[in-house]
């Protein structure tokens, strides 16, 4: 596929336009990349030139749905089951187990946030190790991501082997091959993606994840690295106000869990940082 030619300034306008509405952030450095990427939707949606097409976006996508194919193709997306397990593990130990040993009459389900869930692995992990515990019924899971198109392939349950590389040999029951899909397609069990809660949203509309409500653990792994400094601390302010407090029950104050490769602290957030077993948690007086 032939690249679009980019100029510099129909970059600037362009990557400006998609940071002001999905919070993407493409330096000057990044032309190159962002004009590959681009190159699958222009050719996809007809457009001639990327000027034409960033008119479109601008003025002519009154349903967003070149926004959400955007989105994708600009997206890595690159999911699979129980990536970096340690931390789900102790996600699990740390939080999630405490919190639901305490539900009951006087204690509300335990809630788990995944923000930025792509489609849907990482909700999915979460939703099998809470089934194994047998703690399904003592927790609400919340998935969001801002492409909405990711959002239906988690709805519809069905992934690649790829996607499974990393799947513990304990969960391996939890699929079944398609014998009429692509080689090596498999449907997980569709109780397993009704036990999510599935939102497409954007983590930048701070409405949006006011709206959201409380949680024990939100999880923002792998999401951040696409934003630039000022939309990060944003991002984690917003995520901050969406931590439970203590509760009377004894319940510990909510927990934000980021990647392996990712840190809140140079951003000045109220949030403090504990280190559990490999795993950064963020939370008040952790």
């Amino acid at each position: 596929m032939t690249e679009p030619e980019l100029s510099p300034t129909t970059f600037s306008i362009l990557s400006a336009l998609v940071e002001d509405r999905i919070g993407l952030h493409y330096r000057p450095e990044d032309r190159a990349i962002f004009a590959s990427k681009l190159s699958e939707r222009l050719a996809a949606s007809g457009f001639s030139t990327p000027l034409d097409y960033y008119y479109f976006l601008r003025y002519d996508d009154p349903d967003r749905m070149e926004w959400s194919r955007l989105a994708e193709s600009l997206l890595v997306g690159e999911s699979y089951f129980f990536r970096e397990a340690y931390a789900l593990e102790a996600a699990m130990d740390v939080v999630i187990a405490p919190a639901a040993a305490r539900v009951d009459r006087t204690r509300s389900r335990v809630r788990v946030l995944s923000a930025g869930c792509s489609t849907g692995e990482e909700p999915l992990s979460v939703a099998m190790m809470v089934r194994a515990r047998g703690l399904a019924d003592a927790v609400e899971i919340v998935a969001v991501d801002v492409n909405a198109r990711s959002i239906e392939r988690a709805r519809a349950g069905i992934f690649r082997e790829r996607s499974m590389r990393a799947l513990p040999t304990a969960h391996a029951a939890s699929f079944t091959a398609i014998a009429s899909g692509p080689s090596g397609s498999m449907r997980i069990d569709p109780s397993l993606v009704d036990a999510v809660a599935w939102r497409s949203g954007n983590l930048i509309d701070a409405p949006f994840v006011d709206g959201l409500g409380k949680f024990d653990l939100v999880l923002c792994r792998n999401v951040l690295i696409y934003f630039r400094d000022e939309i990060v601390a944003e991002v984690a302010r917003s995520l901050a106000r969406l931590l439970r407090a203590p509760d009377p029950s004894g319940s510990p104050a909510g927990r934000l869990l980021v990647g392996a490769s990712e840190s809140l602290l140079r951003y000045g957030t109220e949030l403090r940082c504990e280190e559990r077993r490999g795993a950064f948690f963020y939370g008040r007086g952790v």
